[in-house]
């Protein structure tokens, strides 16, 4: 049977220990083999309370202890319980869920396959191997695959990505002037990487990619 893995909604929570076969937990254990994670410092996650604080000997060993509990360790407890546990029954099926999309996308807009492996070779051949990006950053062929993340999760987000591409050159105006990213996109690149940044993890960052061909 697959895994389920149950977060307790809100940080700061353990997990529910259930009493008896009923509501959502029946229903799921039907189906799945359903994983109750205790949250870092929740429960049997070597629990916190404020007489176990006291093991501090000052509130800045206590600040630099906490930097442990934050969601981004969280999420990557979920992620290790991935890795180890349900390697085959995670990623397996995720993959073939990227690439389904990856193939509605091409099918609904079959020009664009030439645009992306355009904007590929273009960010693998500059110089470094990307274009900076108004954040700062610099977009690779790698990162441009993140923009799955936010343009393969729905039908409505493929719109948005195909206009994305429809404006990701600068027209030449001036004969012999180089060929560029436009402002634009590169702009709409950079807040949507930082999006991906804030609300994903690197162990999920596979599951919605886009792909050159």
């Amino acid at each position: 049977m697959p895994y389920l893995l149950f977060l307790q909604g809100g940080s700061g929570f353990e997990s529910p220990r259930p009493t008896e076969g009923s509501g959502w937990i029946l229903k799921a254990c039907e189906e799945f083999r359903v994983i109750l994670m205790d949250q870092r410092g929740t429960g049997l996650s070597t629990l916190l309370t404020t007489s176990s604080m006291l093991q501090f000997k000052s509130a800045w060993d206590l600040a630099d202890y906490l930097k442990h509990l934050c969601a981004d360790s969280i999420v990557s407890d979920a992620g290790f319980i991935c890795v180890r546990l349900v390697p085959d029954t995670v990623y397996g099926p995720c993959f073939e869920q990227v690439a389904r999309q990856n193939e509605k996308y091409y099918k609904k807009y079959p020009q664009d396959i030439e645009v992306v492996r355009g904007v590929a070779n273009y960010l693998a051949e500059s110089e470094g191997a990307g274009v900076p990006l108004p954040s700062g950053d610099i977009l690779t062929p790698r990162g441009l695959q993140l923009l799955g993340l936010s343009g393969l999760r729905s039908s409505a987000g493929f719109e948005r990505l195909h206009y994305l591409f429809e404006r990701v050159w600068d027209h030449v105006i001036v004969p012999g002037a180089p060929k560029k990213n436009s402002f634009y996109f590169l702009n709409a690149v950079s807040l949507t990487i930082d999006w991906v940044l804030i609300q994903t993890h690197s162990m999920l960052l596979s599951m919605s990619q886009f792909t050159v061909r």
